[in-house]
């Protein structure tokens, strides 16, 4: 069975090696660059017949190339811009075609190269420096240097000089004496010519040279000067006040004003007052602060340089501390407290007398009364003679009890005087309440006139 096998095994193999095998057919692309700028490509082909082959194309990635194809044999090349084709290629391992490309351009570029046919593709990149340098031509032109040293303007301090002509090199211009320093600028009529500015950084009272040069292209020098002068310092008539300030107070001060207000505290008889003058050499005085009252006027004098006075006022204002007018106002309202307790104390008497009289009235009504009853107990009698007045009346009847003496009127007098003690008694009562009424009240009025007084502290 082992030796059935193995035979079988030896046949096939045989069988492999008598086989022909036919040969795989490639395309390929071999470059190697020759210079800094030539490369060689060659075109290798491994085919079995010819009949099979199609045109190999030949693709290039820039139009910048110079490219010289060499066929081998009976080969043909057929070229474009930018492809190139190889038709009639023999069969067989060999070289179809060789490329000689070179950058003849004078910028490196890195172009590709491929190859396109049914047997397959191929490419390659490579760098090709440039064959040729720019060359930048230069023409030097000889220029003629200008001679235009003018000046087109000067100003000062912004403000172009009166009547300025470029041929007019000197210049007189006045300031007064509060400028102390300027800024003098000047222009070239040609952009190509400098300026230089010589002249001190401060004025000086009187004349101050400055000194202007231009200078052309062609290196030529013009001078203008200019002399500023400054007036004489002089006497300031001044007199102008840039603040009050009042220790302890706030002033409404107004510059447009030299008339003030200020209100102060009654005990303040002196104001700490300090001056802020505008003008430093000018100088004040101050009057009249001392013993301030309700419309004191305190009087700023303000003497200038020159000799100018000028005087603004302080008007006082203060808050009365006098008590006058508050004595005056309590004892106002004490006459009209002692007026009202006056009128409601002659009122109560009028109607104590008042009930007085009625009281008597009632008295003397009641007395009446019992005199009328009396009167009706007495029996009228008829008129008889004087005998039977002696002998025929019994006194002792109660019927004829007839008073003969003046016990009536005894009895009278006493009931009276009984009765006058009593309203005696109650009239005291009544000045006694009305003098504690009285007095009730002043104690309410003299309260009232000290919590007044306490209020005005």
């Amino acid at each position: 069975m082992k030796k059935r096998n193995l035979l079988l095994m030896f046949i096939a193999l045989l069988f492999v090696l008598i086989t022909p095998v036919k040969a795989t057919n490639t395309i390929s692309l071999v470059c190697n660059q020759t210079t800094t700028n030539t490369t060689t490509c060659k075109i290798k082909l491994n085919i079995d017949e010819i009949d099979d082959i199609t045109p190999i194309d030949i693709y290039f990635s820039t139009n910048d190339l110079d490219v010289n194809i060499n066929a081998v044999g009976n080969s043909s090349t057929n070229c474009g811009s930018s492809k190139c084709s190889i038709t009639s290629i023999q069969s067989g391992e060999n070289i179809v075609a060789t490329l000689n490309i070179t950058n003849p351009t004078d910028k490196d570029v890195k172009p590709t190269i491929q190859i396109d046919s049914t047997y397959g593709k191929d490419s390659k990149t490579f760098t090709l420096k440039a064959s040729k340098k720019s060359v930048t031509t230069t023409t030097t032109t000889t220029k003629v240097k200008s001679d235009n040293n003018y000046l087109s303007s000067i100003t000062i301090d912004g403000e172009e000089i009166e009547n300025f002509s470029k041929s007019t090199t000197k210049y007189f211009v006045d300031v007064e004496n509060d400028i102390k320093k300027v800024t003098i600028k000047a222009k070239a009529e040609d952009d190509t010519a400098t300026v230089s500015i010589d002249g001190p950084k401060s004025l000086n009272v009187g004349d101050n040279e400055y000194t202007i040069s231009v200078t052309s292209e062609s290196d030529s020098t013009k001078y203008y000067k200019v002399i500023i002068t400054r007036a004489d310092e002089e006497e300031s008539s001044s007199t102008e006040i840039k603040n009050i300030k009042i220790k302890g107070y706030k002033l409404n001060f107004d510059k447009a004003s030299k008339t003030f207000h200020l209100n102060i505290k009654p005990e303040d008889t002196e104001l700490d007052i300090t001056v802020k003058l505008k003008d430093k050499k000018a100088s004040y005085e101050i009057e009249d602060n001392d013993n301030l009252k309700d419309g004191s006027v305190i009087k700023i004098i303000v003497t200038a340089e020159d000799g100018t006075n000028d005087t603004y006022r302080i008007i006082i204002s203060k808050k009365s501390s006098n008590v006058i007018p508050i004595v005056i106002g309590l004892l106002i309202l004490l006459a009209v407290i002692v007026i009202i307790v006056l009128t409601i104390i002659n009122k109560k008497r009028k109607n104590n007398k008042n009930n007085n009289k009625a009281k008597q009235k009632d008295i003397v009504k009641e007395k009446q009364e019992k005199e009328n009853i009396k009167d009706e107990k007495t029996i009228e009698m008829p008129a008889i003679n004087k005998s039977e007045q002696t002998h025929n009346i019994n006194f002792d009847d109660e019927d004829y009890n007839i008073p003969y003496d003046n016990d009536e009127e005894e009895e009278t007098r006493i009931l009276s005087y009984a009765e006058e003690k009593e309203l005696e008694k109650a009239n005291k009562e009544e000045d006694e309440k009305t003098s504690m009424e009285l007095d009730k009240a002043l104690d309410n009025m003299l309260s009232f006139e000290y919590e007044s007084d306490e209020d005005d502290e």
